[in-house]
């Protein structure tokens, strides 16, 4: 892995046509990448609310299926994890399921959960073992605890393992559009252009220890928008938690690029959570695409044609580090424009 490159998780899933790629081949490409934790103010729309009703509102509109999240519908995903479609996963719980019901939101790629149920949003953990490293120090832990909304607690304890300068990541996502993101009511996937998208939250991040490992302090939290044009995959991710300044920031005001090779991914710093304390985070990304055109491979500093909505990603990324994040109130809002 190549100092500074971010990793992202992405598997976006075509309802008609389901396919599954492995995350873990495009998290490699950007592996340098941040952790973001993203507990969003909600703003979502009320149960029973088609999204075409919503979209004829004014305001924002809500274009994940369960903000919050409120409803336990979720499986964990070992994005490393050799086999392409692995047994049931040992964490995941489909009993609140029945609340985000709606048949234009499950396809068989969801055979491994509970098909025709899909989760309506993802643990992801990338190089612990899902079942030998859970609950483990060192190792990761995932706690889904309390009611409307929930609350996701993460612990990636890093710091003591016998090679603490590996990547190892646990990640909260909203992804898939049709299971987690809705589509709009012509099923059309939505666009970047489809107006200003925004991310919020409530978190809580602490730093447990020092670190432990000496080409790389990494104990980020980072926000990632996950983007398709065509074939390409794009990640733009944002920091909020960097007690280690695991990289410079470079002259264009972000701290990793990789030129748009295979895609653009692009690491930049964003609104900064206090260690301990709650905080709640903004990100306004359609902002932040323009602002950053020009190293998202649109120079005029336009939008990405064709940008399809793809995951929203909260994750915690460590290199020879423990920390503890707690996130809630995730809303993902799309106000639209024109």
């Amino acid at each position: 892995m190549n100092h500074g490159k971010p990793a992202n998780r992405v598997k976006p899933v075509n309802r008609v046509k389901p396919v599954r790629p492995r995350i873990a081949g495009v998290r490699r490409a950007l592996r340098g990448r941040t952790l973001v934790v993203i507990m969003v103010a909600a703003l979502a729309v009320p149960l029973g609310l088609t999204a075409s009703a919503a979209a004829s509102a004014a305001g924002p509109v809500s274009v994940v299926y369960d903000p919050g999240p409120t409803n336990r519908c979720w499986e964990l995903v070992q994005e490393d994890d050799p086999n392409p479609l692995p047994a049931l996963s040992p964490l995941q719980d489909s009993s609140g399921c029945a609340a985000d019901a709606d048949p234009t939101r499950d396809d068989t790629s969801c055979a491994d959960f509970a098909y025709p149920d899909c989760p309506a949003w993802r643990l992801h953990t990338y190089d612990w073992d899902y079942t030998d490293d859970f609950g483990r120090t060192p190792g990761y832990d995932f706690q889904v605890t309390g009611g409307a909304p929930l609350t996701i607690a993460m612990d990636n304890d890093n710091a003591e393992t016998a090679d603490p300068c590996t990547l190892r990541e646990t990640a909260f996502s909203y992804e898939y559009p049709s299971s987690s993101i809705r589509r709009k009511p012509d099923w059309s996937a939505y666009q970047l252009t489809d107006g200003d998208l925004t991310v919020s939250y409530d978190a809580d991040i602490q730093q447990n220890g020092g670190f432990t490992c000496a080409s790389e302090k990494r104990a980020i939290l980072t926000t990632d928008l996950i983007y398709s044009v065509g074939s390409q995959t794009y990640v733009l991710s944002v920091v909020h938690f960097d007690p280690g300044h695991f990289t410079p920031i470079q002259q264009g005001g972000y701290y990793w690029w990789n030129n748009c090779d295979g895609g653009c991914r692009l690491t930049v710093p964003g609104q900064q959570l206090t260690a301990g304390a709650d905080g709640t985070v903004t990100v306004d990304f359609t902002a932040l695409l323009k602002q950053y055109a020009p190293y998202l491979g649109n120079a005029d500093g336009t939008l990405p044609a064709n940008a399809q909505l793809t995951a929203i990603q909260i994750v915690a990324s460590n290199k020879g580090s423990d920390t503890s994040t707690r996130l809630t109130n995730v809303a993902v809002n799309l106000t639209p424009t024109g």
